[in-house]
């Protein structure tokens, strides 16, 4: 059998599937169980008579071959021989017989008929978890997985065994299983797991913010697919988030790479080199991204404050301006415009935003904060004292109140 896998794989030796044929078949005589799942895969690799490949996976079954029992179940559609394979503890088997028991689409393979199907999740969770938590194997991790993340099977799951606890603390418990399971999967290097957990994390379904594990899984799912343009873009935003600021400049500009008109990737490339200090080409990205949509808010706002951080006070203005046109319950917006007028010198104005903001939100300390600072100028100290009583109240962590407060 070895000398088959030898010559079959051309190792050490030319390659030559006639002589590899001729060490399987005499090992299969033998009632080495290998040959015969061998003399079976060569028969199913080059599309030979199914009778002929059916009687290699038999006898392999016979003779206690997990894998040859696997697939006389699923050629043969004999559903003894499946449950054979998974008693000899071949991962791939007690996955399939999960699937029996959960899809009437499997079912029917085997049975040839769903009239009386009646999906049984218990016993697929169990093949499943024999398949995944004994016997590694990574579909059945994501198979478990799937099962917990769709809530109506996973409840009935559940059910019995935790009928004490509350629907909230089910969900938790459910979503809890399912990343658990798609997290064991990925890290056997399962796509299907990746990509589950992926989603998982850019819909943003208990991830609690661990940008770390983000981008392990991302890594991953990259490998997996080289020209996935949103993936870099996720990663980006976690390394962003960590304060990794050269490499989420990095993967944005991989994103736009892969897809040069990706205007999210544009916004967040300019938001990283403004944090950068590279204002001009952050500008230059905020103009791609107006000019590819120039009906979002959000550019105009980041470039608003990127201007404003470069002293084109004018053009911050302007491009507030035209955010405040779409989103006018944002109060950092009047804040920073307010800021612009201030240092253009028009008090008038740049007070009149302070008011808007607060009047926005009066919970939120950088209105009362920015108020008070022209107050001070004009000499207005208690109601600066006032304003910077409530920035406080809402926000006790900010030293500058308490600095300003003082004098």
């Amino acid at each position: 059998n070895n000398l088959g896998w030898l010559y079959y794989k051309g190792k050490g030796v030319e390659q030559n599937y006639q002589q590899a044929k001729t060490y399987y078949e005499k090992a299969c005589d033998l009632n080495y169980g290998s040959g015969c799942l061998a003399m079976g895969d060569i028969i199913e690799e080059n599309k030979g008579l199914f009778s002929v490949m059916k009687t290699y996976y038999k006898k392999a079954c016979d003779l206690n071959d997990g894998m040859g029992c696997q697939k006389l179940g699923y050629y043969g559609r004999d559903i003894h021989s499946l449950e054979k394979s998974c008693d000899l503890d071949v991962g791939k088997g007690c996955n399939q017989l999960g699937k029996v028991y959960e899809s009437p689409e499997h079912h029917f393979h085997y049975y040839g008929d769903i009239s009386n199907f009646d999906p049984d999740y218990q016993k697929a969770k169990m093949y499943y978890e024999k398949a995944c938590d004994i016997l590694n194997y990574a579909k059945g991790c994501y198979s478990l997985g799937y099962l917990y993340d769709h809530k109506g099977i996973g409840i009935k799951l559940i059910g019995e065994i935790k009928e004490n606890i509350k629907f909230r603390q089910k969900e938790e418990y459910l979503l809890e299983k399912t990343i658990t399971y798609y997290k064991k999967a990925c890290d056997m290097n399962d796509e299907e797991g990746c990509s589950a957990l992926g989603f998982k994390y850019k819909v943003g379904q208990d991830v609690k913010k661990d940008y770390q594990q983000a981008i392990k899984t991302l890594n991953v799912l990259l490998r997996f697919d080289e020209d996935d343009y949103e993936g870099y873009f996720l990663r980006g935003i976690a390394k962003y988030n960590l304060d990794d600021l050269l490499g989420a400049d990095s993967d944005f500009s991989s994103a736009l790479e892969k897809n040069p008109v990706y205007t999210i990737a544009y916004t967040y490339r300019a938001i990283t080199r403004s944090r950068l200090g590279n204002y001009d080409d952050a500008l230059k990205d905020f103009h791609e991204a107006i000019d590819l949509r120039p009906d979002l808010p959000d550019p105009y706002y980041s470039r608003g404050v990127t201007r404003l951080l470069n002293q084109q006070f004018k053009e911050a203005i302007e491009d507030f301006d035209m955010f405040i046109r779409h989103e006018k319950k944002v109060a950092d917006a009047y804040v920073n415009r307010g800021l612009c007028y201030q240092h253009l010198k028009d008090t008038v104005r740049a007070y009149e935003d302070y008011e808007r903001a607060i009047r926005t939100n009066r919970e939120d300390p950088n209105g009362y904060n920015h108020r008070s600072v022209l107050y001070m100028q004009q000499n207005r100290h208690k109601e600066a004292e006032a304003d910077l009583d409530i920035a406080i109240k809402h926000d006790s962590t900010y030293l500058l109140s308490f600095f300003n407060r003082a004098l």
